[in-house]
Order: structure tokens, then sequence, then C-alpha cells
């Protein structure tokens, strides 16, 4: 299915920096460069389940324009930092989810902030 994107829904931008592996250090990650995006941001306390099983209350929910990766880092408003953890505000994406629509003709994104 194709990844639903309802724009005129989202709005919000966030700074989305996705994960990349890092070379010097095995298991660790780096951050590619900032991305702005458009978003449905809610900060809303619900449970969930990281990616490495963790059960975790999440700080925020955030349905994105586009699809997401775990352990990447958003932030609500624009950054150019290339450390993403050194931005006040910004929180790691602790998992992502994906729903298809009735028609499984779209999908919605949906990532849960640590």
């Amino acid at each position: 299915p194709q990844l639903a994107i309802h724009d005129r829904k989202l709005h919000e931008v966030a700074t989305y920096a996705p994960p990349a592996p890092d070379p010097e250090h095995v298991g660790g990650v780096e951050h590619g460069a900032p991305v702005a995006i458009r978003c449905r941001w809610q900060n809303v306390s619900r449970l969930f389940r990281s990616v490495d099983g963790q059960e975790i209350t999440s700080s925020a929910i955030v349905y994105p324009n586009r699809e997401l990766i775990a352990r990447g880092y958003l932030f609500l408003g624009t950054s150019t930092a290339t450390d993403p953890r050194r931005v006040d505000g910004a929180r790691e994406i602790g998992a992502v989810g994906k729903s298809p629509s009735l028609d499984a003709a779209l999908e919605l994104v949906k990532a849960w902030l640590k």
C-alpha cells in the first residue's frame, strides 16, 4: 500500500534526523542530515513497546507525512543541528507503526517518542 499523506491535516512542522549506523562503534547510531517534515504532534503519555522490547511510556505520538525509522530523532519545530541529541526538546523515536486504511490502499504512519 501507498503511504497515507494527508498534508492538509498536518499543521505542525518537525525536524527529523534519521538514524544511521556508527562505523566507529558496533551497535552505535549516528544521525543523518535533519529534514523538515509535516506532522500531527500530540504530547500524550501512552504505554508502548520499543524496538528493543522495553515497555516505555511515550512523551508524544507523532503522525508524519513520511515513513520514519526507530532510533531517529524528532524535534517540534525546525533545527539544523547535526546532532539531534544536543537539541533541547528533541526526542528519540522509540517505535514506529503503520495502519492500513479501510480499503488497504493507504497506510498511516505513527511514531511513539521516548
